[in-house]
Formats: C-alpha cells, structure tokens, sequence
C-alpha cells in the first residue's frame, strides 16, 4: 500500500497544504489561514486525511518557510499532540544539503532521471 505525503509550508497570511497519493500526483491543495484556531486542528486533519485514504501518511513541514521561524513553537505545539502511529511527521529544511555532500555528488555525473522516478514513486509528480 502506497502512502500519502502532504506538504505544509507556513506563511504569513496563509499555510499552503498539498496532499499527494504515490504514483498518483497531487490530490488535493488548499490555502489555510496562517494558523489553526485549536492546538489540535492540524493532528485533527491529518488524521482525518489518513482515515478518508485508508493509507499512512507523511507530513512534511517546510522548516524554512517564511514564517515558520515567528511561531515555531506554535508548530511544536500542533504537531505534538498527533498520536496516530500511521501518521509520521517530518521537519524539512530544503537549503541546509551540506555543501561538501552536493560537490561530491556533482563529480558523479546528472541524476536529473534518478530524481524524476524517485518522484514520480514516492508522489506521482513528474
């Protein structure tokens, strides 16, 4: 069973959400308010996503978005209470790849196709 992968990147004026199916692409996409009226509304619905799919899911929090530094203990607090063990919750800082690791990994050559099945396996995205 394939899982699910909803992307949360906070913002000022708004939380951009992007739900995708493995193999499938993106399924749904939504602009939030910037933050949840409860401390429990983000577990909430994620937990709700996870039991409408019947799948496990993986949310993955935009460490470096643009407002995410000004309430990240607000977002410790929101993701604290999501209990559900088919629900996993990953803090992701895109630009922090260790400058060493990526010019050893350019001596190896172009992965562009790499990059695109690993994609399109895990997200359906090409």
């Amino acid at each position: 069973m394939s899982n699910l992968w909803l992307s949360i990147e906070p913002h000022e004026r708004w939380t951009r959400l992007m739900l995708c199916e493995s193999l499938v692409g993106p399924s749904l996409k939504a602009l939030l308010p910037p933050v949840p009226a409860r401390n429990d509304a983000l577990a909430m619905f994620l937990e709700a996503l996870c039991v409408w799919y019947g799948r496990p899911l993986c949310a993955v929090l935009d460490a470096d978005a643009p407002d995410f530094h000004r309430r990240i203990a607000h977002w410790a607090d929101y993701l604290e209470v999501v209990g559900n063990p088919n629900i996993t919750v990953e803090w992701v800082s895109p630009s922090s790849e260790s400058p060493e690791r990526g010019r050893f990994f350019e001596q190896m050559g172009d992965f562009r196709r790499a990059r695109r099945l690993i994609g399109l396996a895990a997200t359906g995205q090409r």
